[in-house]
């Protein structure tokens, strides 16, 4: 994600310096004109706007706040620091106060939207932050996304992610039980077919029933959906 999304501002005439913990996966964007610094605090050093992509907490711990984090740099006055990763509510409190501590301003905005979305700019933005500090880091996201929704200030962009990650995750599960139950009298092309239009209109649920029928396409219509999944063990 953070990949594309780099891209994008690169294309938009952006001037760029990037870090990544796998140094190979930054080569691409030194080759379209980035930067590439030794750690998040020279990626950092006297940017105007600090965006953060990473995979957790821990991970966005030390990007930030770690020994050579993007805090330790030296910025211009008000900077904006901008996580867009997923995280904990709790993480994204701490880390807006520690932010302001060292005089930046903190913009919380957890992204949706599939790889492909960030390549080609068409990312959605659940942004948790004061409107002046979201209206300066509007030109940024204008290359990043289609769509920038304000549900508030600090926090709230990434209480509606998690809300938003957590009904994906039980329309998933539930559509998967009931595929299990459908599966050993019901055609699997067509079944998965339906499911992926009826479950949910989200991408999320979609894009994951739609390859379930590569994987049904090798099971026998008489397998039965026990057989299929493991019973779990007998206490």
């Amino acid at each position: 994600m953070g990949s594309g999304m780099a891209a994008r501002l690169l294309a938009a005439g952006h001037n760029l310096s990037v870090f990544n913990r796998s140094a190979a996966r930054a080569e691409p964007l030194e080759r379209l004109g980035a930067r590439v610094a030794s750690s998040p605090s020279a990626a950092a050093e006297n940017a105007d706007i600090i965006i953060g992509m990473t995979a957790d907490d821990e991970s966005s711990r030390v990007m930030w706040l770690g020994p050579a984090g993007a805090l330790a740099a030296a910025n211009a006055p008000d900077a904006l620091a901008i996580e867009c990763s997923t995280l904990s509510h709790d993480w994204v409190l701490e880390l807006s106060r520690e932010v302001r501590k060292r005089g930046f301003r903190y913009v919380d905005s957890p992204v949706t939207g599939l790889p492909d979305a960030a390549a080609s700019g068409t990312l959605t933005l659940l942004v948790g932050a004061d409107p002046a500090d979201l209206d300066a880091a509007r030109p940024v996201f204008a290359s990043l996304a289609t769509r920038v929704l304000h549900f508030g200030g600090v926090g709230q962009g990434t209480v509606y992610k998690l809300m938003v990650n957590l009904i994906g995750a039980v329309q998933i599960a539930s559509a998967a039980e009931g595929m299990a139950l459908a599966i050993c009298d019901v055609d699997a092309e067509g079944l998965a077919q339906t499911a992926a239009m009826a479950q949910a209109q989200g991408a999320a649920v979609t894009s994951a029933a739609w390859p379930a029928k590569s994987r049904w396409r090798g099971m026998s219509p008489k397998r039965t959906a026990s057989s299929a999944w493991p019973r779990p063990p007998r206490s």
